[in-house]
């Protein structure tokens, strides 16, 4: 009987972990209690981008840093916010550009560009559309 319940525990340790579907930015739990889940929308697959289409990463963002999967960027620039967001805030990777869009002190959307050079557009953070 206790080595029935203790395999019963450890199966069901794998199940609770096997569903985490992204992790905190400090590359360790539950993306609920520590951050924003967004998905990736590439575009199209282009050349050098750091993410893959619909892959999910967890992020916590502020104007002053933004945080995932173990990396910490910042401070964030200010700049112009489209009339949908009420601020945005930019940050600087060695080869990739973040554009931070926030609403109301809420993260909303993340733009992902080339850097320095920032024509080359990969895609977008975004809430997952379902």
């Amino acid at each position: 009987m206790r080595k029935s319940f203790s395999i019963l525990i450890l199966i069901m340790t794998l199940a609770i972990v096997g569903c985490d579907k992204s992790t905190s930015p400090s590359g360790t739990g539950d993306c609920a209690t520590t951050g924003t889940e967004l998905t990736f929308y590439g575009s199209g697959g282009a050349a050098g981008s750091p993410f893959q289409n619909l892959q999910v990463v967890c992020f916590i963002a502020s104007p002053t840093e933004l945080k995932f999967s173990g990396k910490t960027l910042g401070p964030g620039v200010s700049t112009t916010a489209p009339a949908a967001y009420s601020s945005a805030y930019i940050f600087n990777d060695t080869a990739v550009q973040y554009k931070v869009f926030f609403k109301v002190d809420t993260l909303k959307l993340i733009n992902v560009t080339a850097y320095p050079n920032t024509s080359t557009y990969y895609g977008q953070f975004d809430i997952a559309v379902n």
